[in-house]
């Protein structure tokens, strides 16, 4: 009973390290970013690029992710790599001083504010409707959601 308890603890404190480390050097691929980016409908890439480095390092090591597994079938891949493309949006407006991308990396901060403004810059940029459901609960229980609950399998190892 305590094993699992304390291999738990480690993992979650080695995939804070990961996150802190990536705060701090974001490493963005311009080859990748660019292919990233293209995969995107045109009105929607301003808003990607409004992401900050730490932000599109993120969204392009789940992009790479969900590409390379080649255990999911090719229509929800489509779907997962927008998922990862856009579900971060809101952050290009929140645009967290470093301290604050820090302590939320080192201690377990729930996100709400951005799940909510990335949903409302897809709706005005006239996603549909389940993308922006989606982008609107990446934080919160799937209910159900198969596509969502794989998306944060991902999402929560990167």
């Amino acid at each position: 009973m305590i094993v699992p308890l304390i291999e738990r603890f480690i993992e979650r404190a080695a995939y804070r390290l990961r996150q802190f480390h990536s705060v701090l050097w974001p490493k963005v691929d311009p080859a990748i970013l660019s292919e990233a980016r293209s995969r995107l409908p045109g009105p929607w890439r301003k808003a990607f690029d409004c992401l900050g480095g730490s932000e599109k390092a993120h969204v392009l090591r789940l992009y790479k992710a969900i590409l390379n597994d080649t255990s999911l079938l090719l229509s929800d891949r489509d779907e997962l790599v927008i998922l990862a493309l856009t579900h971060d949006l809101g952050k290009g407006i929140t645009r967290p001083f470093l301290f604050e991308r820090i302590v939320k990396a080192l201690l377990p901060i729930p996100n709400r504010a951005h799940p909510i403004l990335s949903a409302r810059i897809l709706r005005r940029l006239g996603a549909p409707a389940l993308l922006v459901r989606r982008v609107a609960k990446h934080h919160s229980d799937p209910r159900g959601d198969r596509l969502l609950a794989i998306f944060q399998q991902f999402d929560d190892s990167l």
